[in-house]
């Protein structure tokens, strides 16, 4: 993969990486902010809180992806299939910059 091309997938990346925490973050101070609230507002809070942590977990895994892949473009190990140390396919690459697998070893 040319140099140029990794250049525009890390910058997706490192887009992807700031969205990812503004809404983190965004989220963590909702959950900080309660006034005094009836019981049934409180219940309804309890379920949004389950929703929103559920959310946060997966958000929160998704930016370790892709932290892990700025990681490897910064150590020159990107775009290397994890698995078999086979290049990845520049279409999944592309498809998803923080891919770690080759289309044989997913």
């Amino acid at each position: 993969m040319e140099k140029n091309e990794i250049l525009k997938l890390k910058k997706r990346l490192e887009d992807e990486q700031r969205e990812l925490e503004k809404i983190l973050s965004r989220l963590h101070h909702d959950q900080e902010t309660t006034d005094v609230l009836s019981e049934d507002e409180i219940a309804d809070i309890y379920e949004e809180i389950d929703l929103e942590e559920t959310l946060e977990e997966n958000l929160k895994k998704r930016l370790k992806v892709v932290n892990e892949a700025l990681k490897r473009i910064n150590e020159n190990t990107y775009g290397v299939c994890v698995k078999c140390n086979q290049p990845i396919e520049k279409d999944r690459l592309e498809l998803d910059p923080a891919t770690i697998y080759c289309s044989q070893c997913i």
